[in-house]
């Protein structure tokens, strides 16, 4: 018995380490596993990467007209979109709310709106209460020497001009 206090102290340990990195909701990585991530990006010169912000369209309406079970169903349903239109050199994490960031690794461009396509896609296929969930998405394209918070504001401020884009579309 003496012997299994260390594994299972080793798995506790391993589970923390788990939690702590991921969202619970979604299962996908959290803020913080993401900000490591471009970190350890960013650190290679000599590898392109992109990044993709995406943001659920219309959460607040899903919560008000059906329940904040549902809105939870719809993140649900988003992330599992983002990790089926995803390549394997790719990971998708949970921002927060309703915002989810896509790491595009050894990626131009061209690559990481191939990618969005596939996602919007994938997304495209999945209901929540009855309605297709729909989501935005800003592409920002590593610079050599950029900082992560940097390449964060150049997506985010796509995203933001994305929505707008579609705002002005739907009026």
């Amino acid at each position: 018995v003496r012997h299994l206090v260390p594994l299972r102290t080793a798995d506790r340990a391993a589970s923390l380490r788990y939690d702590a990195l991921h969202d619970t909701l979604t299962g996908l990585p959290n803020r913080r596993a993401f900000m490591d991530r471009l970190l350890h990006e960013s650190s290679h010169r000599d590898r392109s990467f992109a990044l993709i912000l995406c943001d659920m369209d219309n959460l607040k309406r899903v919560n008000d007209e059906n329940g904040h079970e549902a809105g939870d169903r719809a993140l649900q349903q988003l992330a599992d979109a983002l990790r089926t239109g995803l390549r394997r050199s790719d990971e998708a994490f949970r921002l927060g709310g309703d915002e989810f960031g896509v790491v595009v690794g050894g990626a131009s461009r061209l690559d990481a709106e191939r990618v969005a396509r596939r996602l919007k896609t994938a997304l495209a296929a999945r209901h929540s209460a009855g309605k297709d969930i729909e989501a935005s998405f800003g592409i920002a394209v590593h610079e050599p020497g950029e900082d992560p918070e940097r390449l964060v504001a150049r997506a985010d401020e796509a995203l933001y001009q994305a929505k707008r884009r579609a705002r002005e579309l739907s009026a």
